[in-house]
């Protein structure tokens, strides 16, 4: 019942974009069994959507597409020769797709911090025989620091880290303490036993910690590594971009759901395409004319 509810949400409310979806999923939430969940299957691929989860339940609305510009650059740049790291792995969605793209469980490794989303990214491997690596650790710019997250199991996506510029946590949220992982320091144990390969996909959704991770990321990209990251909307500095460019001397371009990515040399230019404060821009950035960064323009 609660699933045939929700469906039937997502299909009367397309004509206003299924907005509200998230207090809908929330409101049944508190009427129904928090263990109520649906498996989607694509082919050998498998994910696990709890009833109750606001984020992940337009999944389950015919016609929906989760960052359609992201699968399109995987779908370009995983095969059985590229490592992928996904920081702040949330559920698993898109280490479960690489997974599956490359074959290897040693070369796909899911990131989380917070102890709600990690036991769900765990279920998710589970039902996929095991198919990527889990760890359990929080990206930041060093490794081995304990940082402090404030959660909240409605809203796992706005998990977030509170130990920046020391300030302290929220005392109304649940916290909870995490030891750090450079992304140079994932990169270099993956590495390790991987003969000839060379080619690295780092995603990155963490929350606000986006600076940090890049600066833990300097070997990553020096030895040609390629970051999916995100631009919030809202944020008009353009924060995140601008230390790509200016401290890393990164190449960076916008990707778009159906055309090629557009190249960033400026904020200002990344700054015309921010129309809607509420929602994130995914961008890719990677050393000058590193060979993935080519794969990733689909340039010879």
């Amino acid at each position: 019942l609660q699933l045939a509810l929700l469906q039937i949400y997502g299909f009367v409310s397309r004509v206003i974009r299924q907005r509200g979806t998230m207090r809908v999923a929330w409101l049944l939430g508190q009427q129904f069994r928090q263990s109520n969940s649906v498996v989607l299957s694509k082919g050998d691929r498998r994910f696990k959507v709890y009833l109750n989860d606001a984020y992940y339940v337009p999944l389950l609305f015919q016609g929906f597409n989760y960052e359609f510009e992201i699968e399109a650059i995987l779908e370009r740049l995983i095969t059985d020769r590229v490592v992928f790291i996904d920081c702040g792995a949330n559920n698993g969605y898109w280490s479960v797709y690489a997974a599956h793209k490359s074959g290897h469980p040693e070369r796909v490794v899911a990131i989380e911090a917070t102890s709600g989303p990690f036991a769900r990214l765990e279920e998710n491997c589970r039902l996929n025989n095991y198919s990527f690596r889990t760890l359990k650790r929080a990206i930041y710019s060093s490794s081995n620091t304990d940082l402090v997250f404030v959660t909240n199991p409605k809203r796992h996506t706005a998990n977030t880290c509170v130990r920046l510029e020391g300030k302290p946590a929220d005392s109304r949220r649940d916290r909870e303490e995490v030891k750090s992982i450079a992304i140079d320091d994932v990169c270099d144990d993956m590495l390790r036993d991987q003969d000839g390969i060379d080619e690295i996909v780092v995603k990155i959704d963490v929350e606000g910690v986006e600076i940090e991770a890049f600066q833990g990321a300097r070997r990553t990209i020096e030895r040609g590594g390629l970051l999916i990251y995100e631009d919030h909307g809202k944020d008009l500095s353009c924060r995140n971009t601008e230390f790509l460019l200016k401290q890393l001397q990164a190449s960076v371009y916008l990707l778009q759901i159906s055309s090629p990515p557009i190249r960033i040399d400026d904020i200002r230019k990344l700054r015309q395409y921010k129309s809607n404060p509420r929602r994130g821009y995914n961008l890719i950035a990677s050393k000058p004319g590193c060979p993935i960064l080519k794969r990733a323009l689909d340039v010879d």
